[in-house]
Formats: C-alpha cells, structure tokens, sequence
C-alpha cells in the first residue's frame, strides 16, 4: 500500500508539472503571480514544505521501481531535507529569500514551462518505465 501511495504521489507531481508548464505557456503572468504566493504567508510556506516532504519521502520509497532510480533516489533526498532545512528557518527569512530570487527565476516564463514540461515528462516516464 505504500508503494502504491508513493507512486500516486510522484503521478501527481509530475502532473502537476505539466499544469505548471501549461498555465506558465498559456498566462505566464499568472503563473509568475503563482511562483510569486509560494512564500507569501507562514500557512502557504509550511503547507509548500509538507508537499516537497512528502514528494521526496515518496521518492525516496518509489525510486528502486523507477528507471532512473539513484538520480530519483538524490532528488528525493534533495527535497526532503531542504525541506525540513526550511522548516527550522523562520518563514520571514524564506519570504525575503523569495522576493529577492523570484523575479530573476521568472523573467523568462517560457524557460520556466519547458523546464517544468521536460521535468513532469521525465519523471512521468520514469515512473512508466521502471523496473
């Protein structure tokens, strides 16, 4: 049941990498407004690092069944304890952190939809082709 679990989830991530490639193509004013909300309150921020947690958690459990299975195994790893790095940090230092490097990282929305595209495809395909 866990491993199905984990597999849902990272379904869903890289779905949702496909959302956020599409909506970046589509309204990338809207999806800058998006990434901009990321750290906007304490709720927003905790609730941002459950998910990273639990995407990376889910990695780290699903990553032997999928193709690609140490890079996904350090991704995973890179998530989850960057996560719980943020969650020991105040979220004011985050907030800050973000306002400073959220306008450099969606100058370009386009690059911002192909990345999130190849990275939702990648990890869609991996879960597909695992062993």
């Amino acid at each position: 049941m866990i491993l199905i679990s984990a597999a849902v989830i990272i379904a869903l991530a890289g779905v949702y990498l496909l959302c956020l490639a599409a909506l970046a193509f589509v309204a990338p004013q809207r999806a800058v407004r998006f990434f901009g909300g990321f750290a906007s309150s304490a709720r927003v921020h905790y609730l941002e690092l459950g998910v990273r947690t639990l995407v990376g958690i889910a990695l780290l459990a699903y990553a032997p069944h999928m193709a690609f299975a140490s890079e996904f195994r350090v991704f995973g790893w890179i998530l989850a304890v960057s996560s719980v790095v943020l969650a020991v940090v105040p979220w004011r230092w985050h907030q800050r952190f973000a306002q400073t490097t959220v306008p450099y990282a969606t100058r370009y929305p386009r690059w911002l939809a192909a990345g999130s595209f190849v990275l939702g495809l990648v990890i869609l395909a991996a879960l597909a082709k695992g062993s």
